[in-house]
């Protein structure tokens, strides 16, 4: 049984207070009657997330945390007292961030970065703001176009600071989004360019000839255009202007605008293109 983690478990005993689950091992753990679900009898087997209780006894829920052990993610601070920070990360019991494992104070609606883990000297699941700690250097094996998970954890001049896949850095930047961002989001993203630095950048949509492919090149241009109204390139820019801040290929741009300009939403003009007033 994992502590801090998801458990598939045998439901081996109905109580007044809930249900006894049991792994492979023989070890028991209490769902709590108000975590029980209707297809959760004796001899089933039932997901459920394992924790621990306020006697650091092992407690199962039903209900789904913001993250698990092992995971990086952005939890808003509930409250501070002499023991620490505590964040919700969904569970009926929040999550500690010791003072100890605190980079500057925190105070109580912050939104905090942080690694989760089971701390070997107490046995608890806690928090950490040492994430940079726990993220390697050693360069990853991604491809272009790699579909990764990241944890947006920083905002920067020039974009977004994530944790790529629990390990890696990446940046996304502000020129290449087309939708909102915000401090927290967790997203699936694609590699664009893995750096010298072992930095990935990263990008919201496939690059070149594989969005073009997915028929997603049309819908980038014009979401990064409603966000901006108007975009520096047109049939006129260099292959490199615009897989600079498309990621695509000139012909694949061109054949995109075109659509577009066939659709009636959008203005091509001699150095840009905008999108057509009360259009897409």
């Amino acid at each position: 049984m994992e502590i801090g983690k998801y458990n598939v478990l045998q439901v081996v005993q109905a109580t007044p207070f809930g249900l006894f689950l049991r792994d492979e091992e023989g070890a028991e753990v209490l769902l709590p009657k108000k975590h029980v679900t209707d297809a959760m009898q004796p001899g089933t087997l039932g997901k459920v997330f394992v924790y621990l209780d306020n006697e650091k006894r092992p407690i199962a829920t039903t209900l789904k945390p913001l993250c698990t052990v092992g995971d990086v993610a952005v939890l808003q601070v509930k409250q501070v007292n002499q023991t620490g920070a505590f964040l919700d990360w969904g569970l009926d019991k929040d999550l500690l961030l010791p003072y100890r494992l605190q980079t500057k104070p925190v105070y109580e609606d912050d939104m905090v970065p942080v690694h989760v883990f089971v701390d070997p000297a107490s046995g608890r699941i806690v928090a950490s703001m040492y994430v940079k700690s726990v993220l390697t250097t050693e360069p990853p094996q991604f491809k272009v176009n790699d579909a990764v998970e990241a944890v947006v954890v920083e905002e920067t001049s020039n974009g977004y600071k994530v944790v790529l896949n629990n390990k890696y850095r990446g940046l996304l930047y502000k020129s290449e989004t087309f939708e909102p961002v915000q401090i927290g989001d967790k997203r699936t993203v694609y590699v664009k360019k893995v750096r010298d630095d072992g930095k990935t950048d990263v990008a919201l949509q496939p690059q070149g000839f594989k969005a073009a492919a997915e028929g997603q090149t049309e819908k980038l241009i014009l979401k990064l255009l409603q966000t901006k109204g108007k975009l520096m390139l047109s049939d006129a820019s260099t292959p490199e202007e615009i897989h600079e801040i498309l990621g695509m290929s000139k012909k694949n741009f061109k054949r995109a605008i075109g659509m577009l300009y066939k659709k009636g939403v959008i203005e091509i003009h001699d150095r840009y293109i905008k999108v057509v007033a009360n259009k897409g």
